[in-house]
């Protein structure tokens, strides 16, 4: 199904005139196959394409095709250009201090967390040490600089750091860490780091050996230089209490495919965060099927109960970025309910 490729790619060349643009691919890439075929295909029936947005946008008396898009849809999207710009720095390179301070030799100027962010500044985070902010326009800035470009300092949104700040009062030694759903090698990255600091390892399901993912996994930790994760090929399902190389897990992470809908950029979390993007067309509309939001929920599901069968587990963090109460406390009273009865073993956390 590449409806919401689709959608988002016509949008774009739209937005671009149908100029033709230059394949931006890296060093030995070539175009995915899916992206080649959906974008000759827009590309061929241009003409037809453009008449029919006219005539749509002269019917509903339309200004401009974002006029298309509800008013929440353009609303979250006016909102997501002023975003604050998140970034965490890389303890195993540099510590937050140090890279205050080199932040100020480039021109930044370190404020209150109060205040608001506007021009060359940034302040630290309340809520997640090691998070620094700063205003959405820094972001260009930013990527020119060598704190990114050597992994010192890691641009990513503040959800997925959340989760991982969540985590840091459940971890002691010999407490590994179990990753589980989906996710980026920037966030298994950041979960690693914080559990560098007991010597404890990360262990990351469902990565067969012939794997993409698996190889770009692989290649962002060892540029930001994490070294204590073991990857499986396993999925979660098919790991069970009695696997050897668990018997030192005690925090589960689950971070499931959702709808993104409590995001005022859900699209930019899809795509980076290896989202359900089937989703963006639902998202472009502001709404999401009964049946989608419950094929989400029970895998959801699936996977919080699963987390709470294994005995020595004390800890099980779960991430949403849902304004569905389904995919929020119903979910976890679910997962609950479905759990195994744990007579002799400590309560979870």
């Amino acid at each position: 199904d590449l409806m919401a490729l689709a959608m988002v790619m016509l949008y774009d060349v739209h937005d671009r005139k149908f100029q033709i643009r230059e394949p931006m691919t890296g060093e030995g890439e070539g175009l995915i196959e899916d992206v080649r075929l959906v974008e000759e295909s827009l590309y061929r029936f241009r003409t037809k394409l453009v008449a029919s947005l006219a005539r749509f946008r002269i019917k509903h008396n339309l200004v401009c095709v974002d006029d298309i898009l509800p008013k929440c849809v353009k609303e979250k999207h006016q909102r997501k250009d002023k975003l604050l710009t998140c970034a965490w720095v890389n303890t195993l390179k540099s510590s937050v201090d140090e890279v205050c301070v080199m932040l100020k030799t480039q021109g930044f100027i370190q404020v209150d967390p109060n205040t608001h962010l506007q021009g060359s500044v940034f302040c630290r985070d309340t809520h997640c040490p090691e998070v620094l902010l700063f205003p959405h326009q820094a972001q260009e800035h930013l990527e020119k600089m060598t704190l990114i470009r050597d992994h010192t300092l890691i641009i990513q949104e503040k959800s997925r750091s959340l989760a991982v700040c969540a985590l840091r009062p459940l971890l002691a030694k010999n407490t590994d860490i179990l990753i589980v759903g989906s996710f980026s090698a920037l966030t298994a990255a950041h979960v690693g780091i914080q559990a560098s600091v007991f010597s404890n390892h990360v262990f990351v399901c469902g990565l067969p050996s012939d794997s993409t993912h698996r190889e770009e996994l692989q290649e962002t930790l060892s540029l930001i230089g994490c070294k204590n994760f073991r990857l499986l090929s396993e999925q979660f399902s098919d790991l069970s209490e009695g696997d050897s190389r668990l018997q030192k897990v005690q925090v589960v992470l689950v971070l499931p495919r959702c709808t993104a809908s409590a995001l005022s950029d859900p699209i930019a979390h899809i795509i980076n965060e290896d989202g359900d993007r089937k989703l963006l067309q639902d998202l472009s509309q502001d709404t999401v099927s009964d049946t989608k939001l419950e094929s989400l929920v029970q895998k959801q599901i699936q996977d919080l109960s699963h987390a709470l069968t294994f005995p020595r587990v004390r800890g099980v963090v779960y991430c949403t970025c849902s304004v569905y109460a389904e995919e929020n406390e119903l979910v976890v009273k679910r997962a609950i309910k479905n759990a195994a009865v744990r007579t002799k073993s400590q309560p979870f956390r």
